[in-house]
């Protein structure tokens, strides 16, 4: 079967698995994306938080999608209309510091100031996400970025060396530590993991390195 055929498989499964009270409302809606259908995945999402207002996870996920699909007002405004319960726990936290990390690279302005202020609320979304759960793997590789963009090698080191402990798959990890050792002039290394990041996860991501790599020439 090919790979849409085993999308629509799947989806079908789990839709019938979330219908019998199965709480496999995030792979349904993943799904649901993957086969092209992603008005669906977010009516699927909404349809949850209105039973469920105070779920996290699901909060997170929607509003990543919403962001994703260059809705960031709605994105943020997801977040902002969380009942105080959902930031009990991590997901909302880490979904904030991500999405103002985005937002981070989409409004450089120039002169540092903007991006100053960006950083510092996505350090406090991390921060908080890492006091409730201090083994999130994406909250020590977001703590990890932010202070690499802040000049701080020596911290965000020891931020990714945690993060790749809680994460040894994740791609960004190695996408991170090649702009790390990029920073650092160390050509040889940067090269090493760029090819890595390819073996993990194509070209895409290294792109984005070379893209720094050449930014520092002209």
């Amino acid at each position: 079967m090919n790979e849409p055929g085993r999308i629509e498989e799947s989806l079908k499964a789990c839709i019938h698995a979330v219908a019998l009270g199965e709480p496999l409302e995030l792979l349904k809606a993943e799904l649901l994306e993957r086969a092209d259908r992603t008005e669906e995945a977010h009516n699927s999402l909404e349809e949850c938080l209105l039973n469920s207002p105070g779920n996290a996870e699901i909060r997170a996920q929607l509003a990543l999608m919403r962001h994703q699909s260059g809705d960031v007002e709605g994105a943020f405004e997801l977040l902002a209309n969380a009942p105080a319960e959902a930031w009990n726990s991590a997901p909302l936290h880490l979904q904030k510091g991500r999405l103002i990390l985005q937002e981070a690279d989409r409004s450089r302005d120039g002169t540092g100031e903007r991006d100053q202020e960006l950083l510092s609320e996505a350090d406090i979304a991390f921060d908080a996400a890492l006091t409730i759960d201090r083994e999130s793997g994406i909250g020590w590789l977001g703590k990890a970025r932010i202070q690499r963009m802040l000049g701080d090698s020596s911290e965000a080191q020891i931020s990714l060396a945690r993060a790749r402990r809680l994460l040894p798959q994740e791609p960004l990890i190695a996408a991170e530590e090649a702009l790390l050792a990029l920073d650092g002039n160390d050509i040889e290394t940067d090269a090493c993991l760029s090819n890595c990041v390819v073996a993990r996860c194509g070209d895409s991501l290294v792109g984005v390195i070379k893209h720094a790599e050449l930014s520092r020439v002209v």
